[in-house]
């Protein structure tokens, strides 16, 4: 049996080479979630900055349908 609560429907990484690509890249990654997340209609968006150079942005069970929620992973990995 398929367990839902650990199935991702959507996740890319991104990979930054200069500061000024990143508002590009994450809009048009959550753009991307938010369209498949509206073929789904049960998970909402979640952005994970990884590091200085990495975020990623996959749908997650927990966060809400219909909300984006953001963390900042760089400071756990220390």
């Amino acid at each position: 049996m398929l367990d839902k609560r650990k199935t991702n429907l959507y996740s890319v990484a991104i990979h930054l080479a200069h500061r000024r690509d990143l508002d590009t890249k994450v809009d048009k990654a959550v753009a991307a979630a938010i369209e498949a997340a509206s073929r789904h209609g049960r998970q909402g968006i979640l952005v994970s900055r990884q590091d200085h150079r990495t975020l990623t942005v996959e749908l997650s069970d927990t966060v809400p349908y219909g909300q984006i929620k953001e963390v900042d992973l760089r400071w756990q990995h220390m």
